[in-house]
């Protein structure tokens, strides 16, 4: 195996491990949740960290790989030049690449004939080979590739993902709801309740994004479509993350939590914000009837949040020596930039919101416009899905001072 083989295998392995790293959870029981990795497809938990462990033993055989292959490389590189400059000391070689040039160099304008052999001492040969001057050692470049940071896409993990064969997402929702019962006397006539249904339907949106791509860069380096699938699937993922969040309902945007009519609103006031973000949680206790599983907050917010000290100096939510995950009146918290700063999610995401996923990420590599003729293909992405809360009154949006 070569090393640029290695390089494309590690260039690999590094994405999957990058994403597990970051969709894996540990429980307050201390194990790991891998329900949020999707790299190893449909498969239990179990399977999935065996998964994960196997690749971590795998990248770092391929490590250990490709130092042998360097330093052998290396060996075998210093082996020629020391017969080469051997030969050419004692007389008996004729001078070739780089070190023939700067021989002939170094000899131009001696008369004909003058020079019957070369000789060197040892420190003025160990100069010519290691001074900037002289022979350079061959560098190979890692295979790693620093990506330009992003926002990590944590919105996504938060409602229940269902699948839809339609071009819409279709549900009843019960708008009247009129409680007659009450107490009869015997013979006496029985209250009349009153129920309504209205069917509430949320278009299915496209989320695309494409790329134009020479083919030679395609053909020279076959890791460069691995690294752009990785990365057309990230600005996907984050596009939709945020659209749950903060989307207007204009098609093709889809309607987010925040813009859906019917959630509880709570302004903050004279209050702090750790009794403003109960009073949204009891809103949704009192007003929905559900229980809040998570809330969305952003970082600036959060820091304010966990640096709040007591009268006496003393952090409210533990020393710095603590860990960094830490539940708000005992919810999960979802640290995130794509809320913005000042405005605070709570719901209860898991029994009355869905995303309704019409197709996964899809890729499709072709040509646009005039790239046929210039030999530029274009690799394009997309997905489509539906967003839906069942229950608005389940959430709250909470606004800071």
């Amino acid at each position: 195996m070569s090393i640029e083989t290695i390089n494309r295998e590690l260039l690999t392995l590094q994405e999957r491990l990058d994403h597990v790293a970051a969709k894996a959870v540990k429980t307050d029981a201390g194990d790991i949740d891998f329900s949020g990795v999707t790299v190893y497809g449909d498969i239990s938990n179990s399977a999935k960290a065996e998964r994960f462990i196997a690749d971590q033993k795998q990248f770092a055989e391929l490590l250990n790989r490709r130092a042998v292959l360097g330093a052998m490389a290396e060996v075998e590189s210093w082996r020629e030049l020391a017969e080469e400059s051997k030969a050419l000391i004692s007389g008996s070689g004729s001078p070739r690449g780089d070190l023939a040039t700067r021989l002939a160099v170094a000899l131009k304008g001696a008369p004909a004939g003058s020079v019957q052999g070369v000789s060197f001492a040892p420190l003025e040969l160990k100069a010519l080979m290691t001074t900037s001057a002289g022979y350079p050692p061959e560098t190979l470049r890692s295979g790693r590739v620093e990506v330009t940071p992003t926002r990590p896409t944590l919105v996504m993990d938060l409602p229940p993902m269902i699948r839809t064969v339609q071009n819409a997402f279709k549900y009843v929702r019960e708008s009247t709801f009129t409680n007659a019962a009450a107490e009869v006397a015997e013979g006496g006539a029985y209250p009349e309740a009153s129920l309504a249904y209205t069917e509430v339907s949320e278009p299915v949106q496209k989320v695309a994004v494409n790329i134009p791509v020479t083919e030679e860069q395609l053909e020279d380096d076959p890791a460069v479509e691995d690294l752009i699938r990785a990365r057309l699937s990230e600005m996907i993922r984050q596009r939709l993350d945020s659209q749950l969040l903060n989307g207007n309902g204009t098609a093709p945007n889809l309607r987010g939590v925040r813009n859906v009519s019917g959630i509880n609103a709570v302004s903050q006031g004279t209050d702090t914000v750790l009794d403003a973000i109960y009073k949204g949680i009891v809103a949704c206790r009192t007003t929905g009837y559900a229980q809040p599983d998570a809330i969305v907050i952003h970082p600036t917010n959060l820091q304010a949040v966990r640096l709040a000290k007591s009268t006496d100096g003393q952090y409210l939510f533990g020393p710095p020596s603590s860990s960094l995950t830490m539940p708000i009146w005992g919810l999960r918290v979802v640290e995130t930039s794509a809320i913005p700063a000042g405005k605070v999610v709570v719901g209860d995401w898991a029994n009355y919101s869905a995303l309704a996923m019409r197709s996964n990420i899809d890729i499709q590599v072709g040509y646009s416009g005039t790239g046929f003729t210039a030999g530029i293909k274009t690799i394009r992405m997309d997905l489509r899905a539906a967003f839906a809360v069942f229950r608005p009154s389940a959430f709250a949006e909470v606004t800071l001072a």
